[in-house]
């Protein structure tokens, strides 16, 4: 070989090179490599008293109908359905602790993604968070300590006369063990309620809709408070079987002295919420919140139909 035209090869060998070197570093700045999987229970503590935890890898099969069969790119072509699941995150969390002496929820949105979190944390300094009632994002913003942990934190108010009402009816446990998910389903919510802790979010909930908490809890409390300290936590677990039904199970855990009429109150608010589901939203729920009492726990095994509509108006919002 020639001399010329080895210094050819040899350029376009340190080019390509280059080129591939510097492709990657790219890419390892878009976070287009995978990240590692992390899971939620990392950032859990003690203190923890909602979880609600999605794995939208589980849910990919029963959500593929919504994608179309092909996207244009360019002069070829794409199949979204064979890409999808390389880019959803492993799981996404929310985990809210609430801080009476502070009068606030504070919560942790948790994302372990996949691919994308630096771009999607570059994206976020150029736009501001949408505007949540209520909620107070952190001034940090979105925030990615390291690959597949991507946190958002907020609080949220409690109204101030909720402290009363817990001091008063609970016993507070300065250190108990975090309730932690069973994995079984696509999408699990716990509440811890052994402090009391359902009427921190409840009342947050209302009030950041709107509504005025202690006018609700004066009229309504006789109804629900000669329970509620006696129950211990709430589970619900929900499935995609696929696109148009989803499987679930909700569990209360109660006192035997709470539970048969937890378990009555409950049911007549469990028929209201199905005819309203069938009557609004065309959904068709089946299964009835019943109390075991071997079990100690409120246990409703239910299924829901009519997603579909619902799950595509979703997908095409921007």
């Amino acid at each position: 070989m020639k001399k010329g035209c080895l210094i050819v090869v040899i350029l376009c060998v340190l080019l390509a090179i280059a080129a591939g070197a510097a492709a990657t570093v790219a890419a390892k700045k878009a976070g287009l490599f995978a990240a590692p999987e992390i899971s939620h229970t990392t950032l859990v503590t003690p203190k923890n008293r909602l979880s609600v935890i999605l794995n939208p890898g589980a849910m990919v099969n029963a959500l593929l109908p919504m994608f179309p069969e092909s996207i244009p790119a360019g002069p070829v072509t794409v199949d979204p359905k064979k890409w999808v699941a390389e880019f959803l995150p492993y799981e996404a969390a929310l985990l809210a602790t609430p801080n009476l002496a502070t009068g606030k929820i504070e919560a942790t949105v948790f994302v372990n993604e996949k691919r994308g979190g630096p771009m999607l944390v570059e994206m976020a300094k150029q736009q501001p968070l949408p505007e949540v009632p209520g909620v107070t994002f952190a001034p940090e913003g979105l925030e990615l300590p390291e690959r597949g942990n991507l946190q958002l934190r907020c609080t949220l108010p409690v109204p101030e006369s909720v402290e009363a009402v817990i001091a008063e009816n609970w016993k507070q446990a300065t250190a108990t063990e975090p309730l932690l998910p069973e994995g079984t389903h696509h999408l699990e919510i716990i509440l811890d309620n052994r402090n009391g802790d359902l009427l921190s979010f409840a009342s947050a909930l209302v009030n950041a809709n709107g509504g005025d908490w202690d006018d609700i809890f004066a009229k309504s409390s006789p109804q629900f408070m000669p329970f509620l300290p006696g129950t211990h936590d709430v589970r619900i677990g929900l499935s995609l079987v696929d696109l148009n039904t989803a499987k679930g199970q909700l569990r209360i855990d109660a006192t035997a002295e709470s539970g048969g009429g937890l378990a009555f109150v409950l049911g007549m608010g469990w028929a209201f919420a199905v005819g309203e589901a069938k009557t609004r939203y065309g959904l068709e729920i089946t299964g009835e919140p019943k109390w075991v009492e071997e079990k100690e726990a409120i246990i409703a095994d239910f299924q829901i139909k009519g997603l579909e509509p619902h799950l595509r108006k979703l997908a095409a919002k921007p």
